[in-house]
């Protein structure tokens, strides 16, 4: 779960402004859901 945390991380901070913290915050809610199941 924490290379996927770190991947999404870095996603984000290439994509800067154009991602919402909302969104991202989504994404890592099912990465961290999915990585649990």
């Amino acid at each position: 779960s924490l290379t996927l945390y770190l991947i999404a991380h870095v996603r984000q901070k290439h994509v800067g402004p154009f991602i919402r913290p909302s969104s991202t915050f989504r994404i890592l809610n099912k990465l961290v859901v999915n990585d649990k199941l």
